[in-house]
């Protein structure tokens, strides 16, 4: 199973980005042209380059989805679940054990990477702005990879009951 990283979309400043900065991040990271985004959501590219250039004129709601899969990344959707003091995660399933014991292996991981930073940083018995960071940092990156798991486990016993109840 491929995983996405993340790592490249958590260190852009989504807080302090408006909308249009937020979509033309999506779009600079994505490389596509106007033309390209417009062609994959099947609308005019006169359309797309408003969304971009034009200072009042923004996407609908629905269609961020469709810019998403257009951009290639999720700096659109990841932008507005900062905006709501969140976290947007993406998560696929887990369809075997060997898939499972590499994802907790990878969640142990981000977990010592916590510790690590943590123990780092109380040796003085103060906490600096960098060393607050650089936990907070890591304790993002468990919380994604903790979800991440936690989601596709989930989805892996949905696709499993499933499966169960069409072969009764």
């Amino acid at each position: 199973m491929r995983r996405r990283k993340t790592k490249v979309e958590l260190t852009l400043p989504y807080e302090s980005m408006n909308a249009k900065e937020a979509l033309n991040m999506a779009r600079a990271l994505s490389e596509k042209t106007y033309s390209e985004i417009a062609d994959d959501m099947g609308i005019g590219t006169e359309t797309v380059r408003r969304y971009h250039t034009d200072p009042i004129y923004n996407p609908p709601l629905p269609r961020i989805p469709e810019l998403n899969r257009a951009y290639g990344n999720d700096v659109l959707v990841q932008w507005i679940a900062r905006k709501c003091g969140g976290i947007f995660v993406r998560v696929e399933g887990i369809e075997n054990p060997a898939e499972l014991q590499k994802e907790i292996a990878l969640l142990t991981k981000e977990y010592a990477d916590v510790l690590k930073v943590h123990a780092k940083a109380i040796e003085d018995g103060k906490l600096s702005l960098e060393e607050l960071r650089g936990i907070h940092k890591e304790a993002e990156e468990l919380l994604i990879k903790c979800a991440e798991v936690v989601f596709a486990v989930k989805k892996a016993i949905q696709n499993k009951e499933n499966a169960q109840r069409e072969g009764e």
